[in-house]
């Protein structure tokens, strides 16, 4: 499985303590110079398997954590205990972290994203913030295991990343390095991502889920949900209200 290739590259944990001022083993973590103080409160943070991320009052980021595969997005792959910033990133309007990815919403709808390169057959993480291809007038992003997708401006969603358990939503099961059109998905209003599924909110209230299901996550009654389909058990009681 693929999404086993992401754990077996995260074989080096780091300390996610923020606010420390001293590195501690292993010799990959180092102390560095970092702007979030434990005084200053960010607009928001979200977390990763062994990393986490923070978005400033300057709409700029920082990250700590574990920087095995880039992570931490400052191109030095050197865990660190305290935040760091991350080069190249203004203007930055949300954040969300996947298990080894993060991505950016920058505030004129683009995503730029760094870590695991989800979706790669030849790039295994990129150091650095870099620009989605392809992604425009995006309204929020969210990041899992294997896949990332991004809501568009008029409720259409775009996934990408590895697709063996369709978890990219375009009824296949081929890799998808770049965004692509989920299938069946229209006036979205918010969209999740797991491990290996994910699902959206629409506007009418329902919820279509699609990729893996091994443990019932897609609540769709099959092992692997390649299309979006209904989440089963709120479709029924809507139908019978």
């Amino acid at each position: 499985m693929k999404q086993r290739r992401v754990f077996r590259l995260l074989l080096l944990i780091a300390s996610t303590s923020a606010c420390r001022t001293r590195a501690t083993p292993p010799e990959a973590v180092e102390e560095r110079q970092s702007a979030l103080q434990c005084s200053q409160t960010p607009l928001a943070i979200t977390a990763g398997y062994w990393h986490n991320c923070a978005l400033l009052p300057d709409h700029t980021v920082e990250c700590w954590g574990s920087d095995f595969i880039g992570q931490l997005g400052d191109g030095n792959r050197i865990s660190s205990t305290v935040p760091v910033p991350v080069p190249g990133l203004t203007n930055v309007a949300a954040l969300s972290a996947g298990v080894s990815t993060t991505c950016a919403l920058l505030a004129n709808g683009h995503v730029s994203c760094w870590g695991t390169a989800l979706g790669s057959a030849t790039n295994q993480f990129i150091a650095t913030p870099t620009e989605v291809p392809g992604l425009t007038n995006v309204t929020a992003v969210a990041v899992g295991g294997e896949s990332a997708c991004a809501l568009i401006s008029g409720g259409t969603v775009k996934c990408w990343g590895y697709n063996s358990q369709g978890s990219v939503g375009d009824g296949t099961t081929a890799d998808r390095p770049s965004p692509v059109d989920v299938v069946g998905v229209a006036n979205a209003t918010q969209v999740a991502v797991g491990l290996a599924h994910a699902c959206a909110l629409i506007a009418s209230g329902g919820v279509k889920c699609w990729g893996s299901n091994q443990t019932g996550e897609c609540g769709c009654g099959e092992s692997v949900t390649l299309k979006p389909a209904d989440l089963k058990a709120l479709a029924e009681a809507r139908t019978s209200a």
